[in-house]
């Protein structure tokens, strides 16, 4: 809300820790309304939920989602900015938030948000400026810990370029070099998606052979 233009805030008297935007569709407007409107005030009652607004248009539902898709827009007008786009078991989903943290303490801002039914976290780690000092507090860390509750360093984006050297924490060395030989297989050249995905490690020795 602070760094992100043109948005208003649903929920201005209610600072709770987690938000959950949820987007339902239907054949009947004014049935459907109703069901959501019962759903909510049923989740209130059972202390599930302890806020919560619906969009009455277009307009609300676009600024709601403008809200959660503009997260990442606005940490980059912090400074700098360490992503990572992980896939954790949902009952574990939050506590590498907490723990990254404790790590960093007052030299970063941690947040964390994604896709809760899939259990895909955004994880960033936000300061003024890139330091060395605090990628070390974040790397290994977070691909350690992520392996260790069995999850995947990649989710939604993939593995991509960057961390093409760090699919050791998600898949075995044996599936790494099955995966090397099909690739081989498929595109002896390497000349699809190059430098991706896989380390070169995998890939130098079968194409020198």
């Amino acid at each position: 809300m602070t760094h992100l233009e043109g948005v208003h805030n649903p929920l201005p008297v209610s600072p709770y820790k987690f938000y959950v935007l949820i987007e339902t569709t239907g054949s009947d407007e004014s049935y459907d309304k109703a069901k959501l409107e019962a759903f909510l005030l049923r989740s209130m009652e059972d202390g599930l939920v302890a806020d919560g607004v619906i969009a009455q248009d277009i307009s609300q539902a676009s600024n709601f989602w403008r809200i959660r898709e503009g997260i990442s827009e606005a940490s980059v007008k912090v400074g700098a900015v360490y992503k990572y786009d992980l896939s954790i078991p949902v009952e574990k989903l939050y506590d590498i938030v907490e723990e990254m943290r404790s790590r960093v303490g007052d030299t970063a801002e941690v947040l964390g948000y994604g896709h809760l039914g899939d259990g895909n976290l955004h994880l960033n780690i936000l300061s003024s400026k890139y330091s060395d000092n605090i990628l070390a507090q974040i790397e290994p860390f977070v691909y350690e810990w992520t392996a260790g509750h069995r999850g995947s360093i990649s989710a939604e984006h993939g593995l991509g370029l960057m961390k093409a050297e760090k699919i050791h924490y998600s898949k075995s060395p044996e599936a790494v070099q099955l995966m090397a030989s099909i690739k081989k297989l498929m595109d002896p050249n390497s000349i699809l998606n190059p430098y991706k995905v896989l380390p070169q490690s995998a890939l130098s020795p079968e194409q020198g052979s």
